[in-house]
């Protein structure tokens, strides 16, 4: 069998880029460290390629034995170390060495090798002071008192240290084959421009999301609100949404999963995936499908239980098992029906909430969804009662103009903003104690606020044209002019970025900490006379939507200035837009048209939309 260690520089892959001893260097380093311990030193064997160049098994070997002399020389004689990597590895060794030697009370042993090593080194005089200096810093050790085994384990930790210094090919990179796999897969990611999908990637396919994954066409037309309506948010679980309108209401819909029967008369067998998962519901509901070839993977689920003997019921389908694993694959013959849940994304009327005398202009759900804030158009805040529709307390009142506000992470503050200049920013409990506030005869108007999911910011835009970021732990405040007015406000999930619309008919894309100079633009939507909200959306935020005055939704990757897509369906100005947190395929908008609609993917299969109104 030829070995690879003669092929030299053979290369392999379609476009000759790969040198198949790196290649296998790698897998083999990757092998070890999986735990396939016997595998890889059988493909060393095989191959005659070692996951540790001789360069550094000779270095082990010499450090191991204690040998510092020959070790010094050998690092001397390695050609590919340039001028900072050689003093750097040098210290470690010298500094293991000294180590030693203190121990042993053997000072003069080790000032003579220091003196001597680092000048055949020929090491600049002011590194050798640097070292010597750190060196003879070493402070409280004792004579004798590390033993023969720490010594051991003090020489194998250099070794560790000394392969995250040298460069290769002398050693490797830690996890080369991990680090190689997640760079493609993230390329995949970055380079699918409609990638919603929240399943992990397959390294058994190239990466891709179709159009028709995306959502792009109506699925629903909601009709409860009698005037335009403003403003649209979905809570952060996904499961619910809520709209504000001119008519003095503000709605919570629910959003629904629908249940439907499959039928396995044509099926002889079934793979099922067990997954151990806390449900609901009784064991044995199907809660997903998925088409594989002539079989179909149904998601069972399963009652977690801590004893030996799990029981995992699926209607028809029952299998014991008697150790308790964490994901069992299997094989079962089916007859008759079963019921699953399909995902349908269904939205259904819960709460009209009527307590506003003015029109309401924007809602904000508190980050354990249980709570809903909503703001009267130059009139008060008030909160309420996700679970029963209730107005719990009503915030502002007498002269207080309540324009806008935000929740804090914990759901037990929020924060409000005012467009009278006296009244500022407040912060409040949501039993309506003052907890604290930011005011002043100098401030501007305050047209929208935000806080960043992580707490750590508060931001606010103002009638000035500006953009304020203020850290809450150190009152550092960054300002952020624009030139022209801002209308709305939107912050990242991961709480780096913010959009702002500008009546330029431009939104722009700001870092909240690292203070880029210039924001990235998004533009082709029409905004002049209007407040119109985006959002962030998808996985990840790595998409913007925005309503539009042209009556139309624009979505945009981050990454480009053009739109991705525009959908078309509502009669006037699009005012809202909100994309569900935990459905990346699911998006609400808010018209003049009286109307919400919700967007899905395209359905070649889904009859017209129905106009729903309860």
């Amino acid at each position: 069998m030829e070995m690879l260690d003669d092929l030299g520089d053979d290369v392999i892959g379609p476009r000759g880029l790969i040198k198949t001893r790196e290649l296998v260097r790698i897998i083999i380093q990757c092998l070890y460290a999986l735990g396939y311990s016997k595998s890889a030193a059988c493909l060393e064997s095989e191959s005659g390629i070692t996951c540790k160049s001789p360069e550094f098994e000779l270095l082990e070997s010499l450090i191991l034995d204690g040998n510092w002399g020959e070790c010094i020389e050998c690092l001397h004689k390695i050609n590919s170390l340039d001028d900072e990597t050689r003093p750097s590895v040098s210290f470690l060794v010298l500094e293991q060495c000294l180590l030693e030697c203190l121990d042993c009370g053997n000072i003069s042993l080790a000032l003579d090798m220091m003196r001597k090593q680092f000048s055949s080194l020929k090491i600049g005089a002011e590194i050798v002071h640097r070292l010597s200096y750190e060196l003879l810093s070493l402070k409280g050790l004792r004579l004798g008192c590390i033993d023969s085994d720490s010594v051991q384990d003090l020489r194998k930790k250099l070794l560790s240290n000394l392969e995250k210094v040298l460069p290769p090919p002398i050693t490797l990179p830690e996890r080369r084959l991990e680090h190689l796999v997640e760079m493609a897969i993230s390329a995949w990611v970055d380079g699918c421009v409609y990638h919603t999908s929240s399943d992990s990637v397959s390294l058994y396919r190239d990466h891709h999301c179709d159009r028709d994954q995306f959502p792009t066409e109506t699925t629903q037309i909601l009709t409860n609100h009698q005037h335009e309506v403003w403003s649209v948010q979905f809570s952060n679980n996904g499961e619910y949404l809520a709209s504000s309108s001119r008519d003095c209401t503000a709605i919570i819909w629910k959003v629904y999963a629908h249940i439907v029967e499959l039928d396995l008369s044509m099926m002889k067998y079934a793979l099922v995936d067990l997954i151990p998962h806390r449900f609901r519901y009784k064991a044995g509901v199907i809660i997903a499908s998925v088409p594989l070839k002539k079989l179909y993977t149904f998601v069972a689920c399963w009652t977690y239980s801590p004893y030996k003997d799990a029981r995992i019921s699926c209607r028809r389908l029952q299998f014991r098992e008697l150790t308790v694993a964490p994901c069992l694959r299997l094989l079962f013959p089916c007859s008759g029906s079963l019921t699953f849940v399909q995902d349908d994304n269904r939205v259904t009327l819960r709460f009209v909430l009527r307590s506003h005398e003015k029109p309401v202009s924007f809602v904000a759900w508190s980050p354990d969804n249980t709570m809903l804030l909503t703001c009267g158009n130059r009139e008060v805040l008030k909160l309420w009662d996700a679970e029963t529709g209730i107005c719990r307390h009503t915030f502002g009142g007498d002269g207080f103009v309540v324009s806008c506000c935000a929740w804090f992470p914990d759901s037990k503050r929020l924060v409000c903003g005012s467009s009278d200049p006296k009244k500022g920013i407040y912060m409040w409990d949501c039993e309506g104690n003052e907890i604290k506030a930011w005011k002043g005869m100098r401030m501007p108007k305050v047209l929208d606020i935000a806080v960043t999911p992580d707490g750590e910011n508060l931001i606010s835009i103002f009638s000035d044209k500006e953009i304020r970021i203020l850290n809450l732990a150190t009152n550092a405040e960054r300002v952020i002019s624009e030139e022209h007015s801002i209308t709305s406000l939107s912050v990242s999930g991961d709480s780096n970025y913010l959009i702002v619309n500008l009546n330029s008919q431009e939104i722009h894309l700001w870092d909240v900490t690292t203070k880029w100079i210039k924001p990235r633009k998004y533009n082709g939507h029409m905004q002049q006379k209007y407040v119109i909200r985006s959002c962030f959306g998808g996985l990840n935020s790595m998409f913007i939507a925005s309503g539009s005055e042209d009556s139309k939704v624009y979505i945009w990757t981050r990454r480009s200035s053009d739109p991705l897509e525009i959908l078309s369906g509502h009669l006037k100005t699009v005012n809202s837009v909100s994309w569900n947190p935990r459905r990346p395929q699911m998006l609400a908008s808010a018209s003049d048209d009286n109307t919400v609609r919700i967007w899905g993917p395209c359905r070649s299969n889904r009859a017209e939309c129905d106009n729903f109104t309860e």
